[in-house]
């Protein structure tokens, strides 16, 4: 494990445009959990997230999790782009002439991806507690993890995701197309997602809201059951939840359902990657 873990960041380390694109993506993490500090005006109103409570605790986890997996395609680009070189330079032929067979060139790249999403997920938390410790308003210390699964669902969101890029490009091998098609799969899915709402609504007839927390199949397609690990926080800031008239929640369910899901998504996709690289001629 060791020798494949070393042959691959040797390879990211001098491929010139991953080196970049890892500390944008380090530099980018840690901006947007600042940009959490920051005041601004909204329809002539200010506001102050740190009032609004983006750091309290256990809350913190989830809009810290949910903000910066939105920049997770920094690190399937890395991914994307070194596998696609790895076949267009001839580099993974070489590789299989000089002894490396197409299980370690698979585990090689499954590695990177675990290791990518685990250092991630240690920053954010790092990041997060930093900021959170500094700026928390809540003083019973045993909500400070209470909703510390969201980190859990934060690094298997990132591993199925980067997973699911990485058997895009096994098939494809281009990085351009491997973007698109992934960026197609991401809309088909939205449209499977509304028409079985629509029909839903049509057929049970149920309000519009009613359907839209209902649980339906299209939920647990890849992409949606990623983009459902960690749910949209912004209705736990202060002022949504008293235009809401609500309470202040302490602590929110962590999707576990979703979250086990991912991980099946994520073996399938690195088991289907094995079986296209045993099976094409390369």
């Amino acid at each position: 494990m060791i020798r494949l873990i070393q042959l691959e960041w040797l390879k990211i380390y001098n491929y010139k445009v991953a080196r970049i694109f890892i500390l944008l993506y380090c530099l980018f993490l840690f901006g947007l959990i600042m940009l959490g500090t920051q005041k601004f005006s909204l329809a002539g109103k200010e506001i102050d997230l740190v009032k609004e409570g983006i750091f309290n605790f256990p809350q913190l986890w989830n809009f810290t999790t949910y903000f910066t997996a939105l920049i997770k395609v920094f690190l399937a680009f890395i991914i994307i782009t070194t596998v696609v070189n790895e076949f267009q330079n001839g580099t993974f032929k070489q590789n299989v002439i000089d002894g490396l067979s197409r299980k370690e060139f698979l585990l090689s790249k499954i590695y990177t991806i675990v290791i990518l999403s685990l250092v991630s997920t240690i920053l954010v938390f790092v990041f997060s507690f930093i900021f959170g410790l500094k700026y928390n308003t809540i003083t019973n210390p045993d909500y400070r993890f209470a909703e510390i699964g969201f980190l859990v669902g934060y690094f298997v969101k990132l591993v199925a995701f980067m997973m699911l890029a990485l058997f895009l490009s096994i098939i494809i091998r281009k990085s351009a197309f491997t973007f698109i098609l992934l960026f197609l799969w991401w809309f088909a899915e939205k449209i499977v997602n509304g028409i079985e709402k629509w029909a839903t609504m049509n057929m049970f007839e149920q309000s519009p809201q009613a359907v839209i927390n209902k649980v339906v199949i299209s939920d647990y397609l890849p992409l949606t059951s990623m983009s459902n690990i960690i749910p949209i926080p912004v209705a736990r800031l202060s002022t949504i939840q008293a235009l809401m008239g609500q309470g202040k929640d302490i602590a929110a369910e962590i999707p576990w359902n979703h979250i086990g899901m991912c991980c099946i998504y994520a073996v399938l996709f690195g088991f289907l990657s094995y079986r296209v690289l045993l099976k094409k001629d390369w």
